[in-house]
């Protein structure tokens, strides 16, 4: 037996549009692929395929971190982990004032950046170097050097994978590594954060 109903009436999260279809937005299902929002408010976002966005990204809780040097002028001259000792900035509370590492909260690509400074109180001419060193538990692997032949101060950078848990820090390599308290401690700084 057909019956036919002269009237539909939308219930919650559906919809009938001028063309008579009808649509739910219960459910969990999928949208188009050239579905577009003013506005959209979600705690998480998952998308299988690119995401345009023609506007900024803020992002103020992104994972980040910055740490510099508070103390005595001291010389490093072993192979030895960098005191970068006082946090400035520590959104996702991966860095560790005690440890001078910074451990990673979620898996991602990562942008380090580690500042030294020359021990300006010797004459020699030798060079200076830190690695950054990447550890995950049972291996530490140099993934980037930086080495300095003649300047005072010398940066470095480095962009790379790490998984949660995995610990990134920066360590002496070489020649006589100056940390200076107080008046130059925005020469020493170790920061990073995660860039997706």
């Amino acid at each position: 037996m057909n019956t036919k109903q002269d009237v539909l009436t939308a219930g919650n999260n559906i919809t009938i549009d001028e063309n008579n279809v009808i649509s739910s937005t219960g459910g969990g299902g999928t949208l188009p692929e050239d579905a577009t929002f003013n506005s959209v408010t979600a705690s998480t976002i998952t998308t299988t395929g690119n995401l345009n966005v023609g506007g900024i990204i803020l992002a103020p809780n992104q994972i980040s971190f910055r740490a510099t040097y508070t103390g005595n002028y001291i010389v490093i001259n072993s192979n030895t982990k960098l005191p970068y000792n006082i946090e400035t900035r520590n959104i996702g509370g991966g860095y560790n004032t005690s440890t001078y590492e910074f451990t990673a909260p979620v898996s991602g690509s990562y942008f380090f950046h580690a500042s030294i400074f020359r021990d300006f109180a010797t004459s020699d001419n030798n060079p200076i170097g830190v690695d950054f060193i990447l550890n995950n538990g049972s291996t530490s692997t140099i993934i980037q050097r930086i080495e300095n032949l003649g300047y005072q101060i010398h940066n470095g950078t480095i962009v790379t994978y790490i998984n949660a848990g995995e610990r990134v820090y920066v360590q002496r390599s070489a020649g006589k590594v100056a940390f200076v308290g107080q008046t130059l401690s925005q020469y020493i700084t170790f920061f990073g954060y995660l860039i997706g």
